[in-house]
């Protein structure tokens, strides 16, 4: 049975049931066309959704009460780009009610030209500061030593922040905090 005569014997099925071949070629027209809209419509999503930003980050903090941190980090050094950042630190909250701390780490990013940069960074009463590292950078792959050590002197904090390479101090650095 050829092509023509096999379309027309379905075509003669379909009426026998009540529905025109017409109908039918509307009716897969109209799923065609609102596959292809649907698609047309959420791509801008799915675009979105393959464009989400990825961070990575991980912080070694300790509460109230810790004056004395230290932690051993391995140097990661993925590609970032955009909103994109790298961030690892040790840290001590100094106050959990008024969310205030002091840390120590590198970071890759925006902020950074996406180089990897050490950084001392505080949040106290005076407000949000961040001293990044100008005399010495990270080496992907290497792990270095990040010490807080603190206490109260004077009604003033007192904190010394070190960065090590094995036994060798590569920075060392006094912050304040108030409180």
């Amino acid at each position: 049975m050829g092509d023509d005569a096999e379309a027309a014997k379905t075509s003669m099925r379909l009426k026998s049931v009540g529905i025109s071949t017409k109908k039918v070629s509307w009716t897969l027209r109209a799923y065609i066309a609102i596959v292809f809209l649907t698609l047309v419509i959420l791509s801008p999503l799915f675009t979105a959704l393959a464009q989400q930003t990825v961070r990575y980050y991980a912080g070694y903090t300790f509460g109230e009460g810790y004056y004395d941190v230290s932690g051993n980090i391995y140097t990661i050094n993925p590609s970032v780009q955009g909103s994109n950042f790298i961030a690892q630190w040790v840290g001590i909250i100094i106050s959990h009610s008024r969310e205030y701390w002091i840390q120590v780490g590198y970071n890759k990013g925006f902020d950074t030209q996406y180089k990897l940069k050490f950084y001392v960074e505080k949040m106290d009463a005076n407000g949000y500061s961040i001293i990044w590292v100008p005399t010495v950078t990270p080496l992907a792959g290497t792990t270095y030593t990040y010490i807080i050590v603190g206490g109260v002197f004077n009604n003033k904090y007192r904190w010394k922040i070190t960065i090590r390479r094995g036994i060798d101090n590569l920075y060392s650095t006094v912050i304040y905090t108030n409180p």
